[in-house]
């Protein structure tokens, strides 16, 4: 469904699902080896809030700025206005200056800083390009990447086919565990199990979304339940900040509480935030990123 520019963006809160008991068999083996299951992977209620870095490519917003927090980082500028029409144009020059990305299919809008892409692209690797382009241009507060994914004829795959590419493409990634599942349906690809670290959950996520006939990702791998002590987490947060040259340390704060890091202060790029979050997520026992980060530019 097609929102209106001036409609605000509301950003549904992921959900990470509840264990249940799997195949002690890793599902990779499973599907290399004697038995393939096939199917949709049953939805399970999910119950942590994370801060995540991928894009499902749903026409929801559920993902349409997911990689940012819930609640969104605040965006104030020194000095500078850009007004919205600058701020569109600047989108399409930068759309059209990456080569990765085609174009000629994708509309621009924004609205009080908020960009909104709609369109059409050949993959699903291409829609994700678009979206971070976007997020490059100086005034962006975020992206609505409401951009479809239409595939040609010969680019349609068998959701089997599709889902043993998949399982294939993350078992020779070596930081996807074998305890990551996957299963395909009409080109939207489900991925499950359990892992240890939020980056490869990140990886998994990646690794599906470059495959040829992918149209969305729903990535319900939820992280393994291993929680060190609150204070534990808050010095190795903050001795990361001061070790990474792109982060001003003393601008950033740490809080934790069962799990959920909390991060406040000012950074002065996207990627200076998407560091800072990076890097709690780092930590040990992470579970959820609660983003108050406010983006200075």
């Amino acid at each position: 469904m097609v929102r209106d520019a001036a409609e605000p963006m509301v950003t549904s809160q992921p959900r990470i699902p509840v264990p249940q008991a799997q195949d002690p068999t890793p599902p990779l083996q499973r599907f290399f080896g004697s038995t393939v299951r096939g199917g949709r992977e049953p939805n399970h209620q999910r119950f942590f809030r994370t801060t995540h870095f991928g894009d499902s490519g749903r026409s929801s917003a559920l993902l349409a700025s997911l990689h940012r927090s819930p609640q969104g980082a605040v965006i104030t500028s020194k000095g500078k206005f850009m007004n919205d029409q600058e701020l569109m144009a600047n989108v399409i020059d930068e759309l059209f200056w990456d080569p990765k990305i085609d174009s000629e299919s994708i509309a621009v809008s924004a609205n009080d800083g908020v960009v909104t892409l709609r369109g059409s692209t050949r993959s699903f690797r291409q829609k994700r390009e678009a979206k971070k382009a976007a997020e490059r241009v100086w005034g962006a507060v975020s992206v609505d990447n409401q951009i479809d994914v239409d595939l040609m004829g010969d680019q349609r795959r068998e959701d089997a086919d599709l889902r043993g590419d998949v399982l294939q493409a993350l078992m020779l990634d070596s930081l996807v565990p074998t305890t990551v599942d996957a299963s395909a349906e009409y080109g939207v690809v489900t991925l499950t199990g359990t892992v240890d670290w939020q980056y490869q959950r990140d990886e998994a996520d990646l690794v599906a979304g470059n495959l040829l006939g992918v149209v969305a990702i729903e990535n319900d791998i939820y992280l393994a339940d291993t929680t060190p002590g609150p204070a534990d987490v808050e010095d190795k947060i903050k001795n990361a900040f001061s070790r990474n040259a792109k982060l001003d340390a003393s601008a950033l704060s740490v809080t934790t509480s069962d799990g959920t890091v909390a991060l406040s202060g000012r950074v002065h790029s996207w990627d200076e935030h998407d560091t800072a979050i990076a890097a709690a997520w780092a930590a040990p026992g992470v579970k959820a990123v609660d983003d108050l980060l406010i983006v200075a530019y």
